[in-house]
């Protein structure tokens, strides 16, 4: 079906066509649209959209675009009850509209019915971090009391817990281990973590652990400073992104030793702070950074808002220049509450085995319940988007599996 209407099977959603179809039969719009019935008749239901193109010759280019909104049902009122063209037509894109939800309804229902992830099956990390090396995937987040744990996957839908990467003896602090990254540099593993508010840094010569710090001290001397994340810039330059709590949480930059674990004296330059209004309804928060760079300009991904908080989110900011100065995007937050996750934010791009950018992060256990968050994974890229690259995280995730 997808391949007959023409259409892009990464965007054809068949959730999207299963309420779509419902909330037509439920809310009878098929008459009022045949009946012409004028959209302020319809009150709310309605909704004026910016992008006013018509799709009555394309109906594949229709169902391209319908399936990348995330309100279906009111674009579809908009569409038939502002459509210029004849009332044939119009019956024409209904027919075809309905015809396309019942056949991938029956589809979804009885062939590709996709089995959900129970709660106590899904990977329970907070800050999660995916690492691909060799043919596995490796996945580290907080969770545990004593450490930092690892979970690895062939495939990023199954995953295996292999333990604590991470053991409190082998490091700084004893309690409150979080946001851990791991990098693989010249056959050494580099784990970047927080433990006590304090950034540290642990090294392995395998994926899974031990990591255990050469000396059990953090890298900063600031007394709450979170969140470390790793850049090597195209010159071979390494640099530390972390946050600085201080009258909210704040990012910053330094340059890194050639051992990448010692900070460069004098280095530090600030990034980003909490302006924007969506990053302070539950507290000042700019934290869990990372950057991706792409044709010369430096993405810097991080989370907004509290993390307790529902909507908390992730959002970018870009610059030209790895010091800066940074600016935050106006279509920020990037990512808030896909598909009616709650406290969704602080992850990581990474690349899969066949080079396609993703993007994991948390979210809540549950609307009631925030612990156990959990991991999830979306697909992410680079787009061109009015008149400027941009970078986008779909809000159709994949729910990892937990395999005992």
């Amino acid at each position: 079906l997808i391949k007959a209407l023409n259409c892009d099977a990464e965007m054809l959603n068949v959730r999207y066509f299963h309420n779509f179809l419902f909330y037509l039969v439920k809310e009878k719009i098929v008459l009022f649209a045949v009946l012409g019935i004028h959209p302020h008749n319809l009150g709310k239901d309605t909704i004026s959209y910016g992008n006013k193109q018509h799709f009555s010759e394309n109906f594949s280019a229709f169902v391209n675009y319908l399936t990348q909104l995330r309100d279906i049902p009111n674009f579809f009122v908009y569409l038939l009850l502002n459509s210029q063209t004849n009332s044939y037509t119009m019956k024409n894109h209904i027919f075809k509209s309905l015809t396309l939800g019942i056949l991938l309804l029956i589809y979804h229902t009885t062939i590709a019915a996709p089995k959900g992830v129970a709660p106590e099956e899904r990977v329970p990390l907070a800050d999660p971090f995916i690492m691909l090396h060799g043919n596995t995937y490796y996945a580290y987040g907080t969770h545990h009391r004593n450490g930092i744990e690892v979970y690895t996957s062939k495939n990023l839908k199954e995953w295996h817990f292999g333990g604590l990467a991470l053991h409190k003896n082998n490091s700084y602090g004893e309690k409150w281990f979080w946001a851990p990254e791991v990098y693989h540099i010249d056959g050494k593993f580099y784990m970047y973590y927080t433990a006590e508010k304090r950034i540290c840094v642990a090294t392995s010569n395998s994926p899974t652990g031990p990591f255990k710090q050469v000396k059990q001290e953090p890298m900063h001397p600031g007394k709450h400073v979170i969140d470390n994340t790793l850049f090597i810039d195209d010159d071979g330059t390494p640099y530390l992104l972390y946050v600085v709590i201080n009258r909210g949480f704040s990012i910053y930059i330094s340059e890194l030793e050639k051992d990448y674990m010692t900070i460069k004296p004098d280095t530090e330059t600030f990034c980003i702070r909490p302006k924007q209004r969506w990053e302070r309804e539950e507290g000042k928060v700019n934290e869990g950074p990372s950057i991706i760079k792409h044709k010369g300009t430096y993405f810097l991904l991080y989370s907004g808002n509290g993390y307790t908080s529902q909507k908390y989110g992730i959002g970018c900011a870009t610059s030209t220049n790895i010091r800066g100065p940074w600016k935050k995007s106006p279509n920020n937050p990037i990512l808030q509450s896909p598909q009616s996750l709650a406290g969704s934010g602080h992850g990581a791009p990474f690349y899969d085995k066949k080079g396609r950018l993703h993007y994991v992060f948390h979210a809540h256990y549950s609307n009631e319940k925030i612990h156990p968050r959990c991991m999830y994974i979306s697909r992410a890229a680079i787009k061109y988007i009015d008149g400027k690259e941009q970078f986008v995280i779909s809000d159709r995730y994949r729910t990892p599996r937990r395999v005992r």
